[in-house]
């Protein structure tokens, strides 16, 4: 699967890290979209993922701003 992030919201000068779960599983920490960023995700960033349920689970963990996936792309592996 590949995701495609943005911040919608941000003050200038503050970051605003987040982390990225999938399934349950952190594959992201700390990143930071805002144009002064230090650590900024692969954007776009893809993992292999595998869903037992039926149901692909994605989570943005964030204190404060307002990350956001603008795309989701997701491909079948056999």
């Amino acid at each position: 699967m590949t995701l495609r992030f943005v911040e919608s919201w941000y003050v200038e000068g503050e970051g605003d890290p987040f982390d990225v779960l999938l399934e349950g599983e952190r594959v992201l920490e700390g990143c930071d979209l805002i144009p002064s960023s230090k650590r900024p995700p692969p954007n776009p960033a893809s993992f292999e993922v595998r869903v037992a349920d039926g149901t692909l689970d994605v989570d943005l963990a964030s204190e404060r701003g307002s990350p956001g996936i603008v795309g989701i792309e997701v491909e079948r592996l056999d």
